[in-house]
């Protein structure tokens, strides 16, 4: 018999919020009802959770699983992603019906594993993008004021806040903050 509650609460952190993990989970619902088995999980390589350690038979079997299948995940270029694995408190045989449900269903959670890593690496990549807006934009004021203050070319602004901030042993951005934190009285951030 399916466990929804107990789908749920193993997954419980992991989707809170992605639309990307809560369609995992619906696909690991839809796993665990086609094959009629207690629980269905997914373990996505190189990630420590509570559902990783189910993929491990010896893991299972000490929480009272007496039934344990895993289907491998991969990327389309061959790559394993991770494995669905299917848990039940009863010893069974899955049907070839079954067998061939657990493969479409896998194929499913391989697809939204993916798009899930494809979304997370472009969250890091906007994050970084918009922390470099950010810099650069602070990097420019500071070399406006060294400019007007020294009456420097940027070329030569540049030159001499990259050799202040190897002086000092600062990163550009940090000694840019400071200089425009300092032109505007200290009081107000440099962003």
């Amino acid at each position: 018999m399916l466990d929804i509650a107990k789908c749920r609460e193993l997954d419980a952190d992991r989707v809170a919020g992605d639309p990307t993990d809560r369609a995992l989970l619906s696909v690991t619902e839809l796993a665990a009802r086609l094959c009629d088995v207690a629980l269905a999980v997914v373990s996505i390589d190189g990630e420590d959770d509570l559902p990783g350690s189910l993929a491990d038979p010896a893991a299972a079997a000490e929480r009272g699983y007496a039934f344990h299948v895993t289907e491998p995940l991969v990327a389309r270029d061959g790559s394993a992603l991770g494995v669905l694995c299917l848990l039940s408190h009863e010893s069974r045989e899955l049907t070839e019906e079954q067998r061939g449900s657990l493969a479409g269903v896998a194929a499913l959670a391989s697809d939204q594993v993916a798009l899930r890593n494809q979304a997370r690496e472009a969250r890091r990549t906007a994050d970084q993008l918009q922390d470099g807006l950010i810099s650069n934009r602070t990097i420019g004021k500071a070399l406006g004021l060294m400019m007007a203050q020294y009456a420097l070319d940027d070329d030569e602004a540049f030159t001499k806040l990259r050799n202040h901030s190897r002086d000092l042993n600062m990163k550009i951005r940090d000694l840019a903050e400071r200089i425009v934190a300092h032109h505007n009285g200290g009081t107000r951030s440099a962003r």
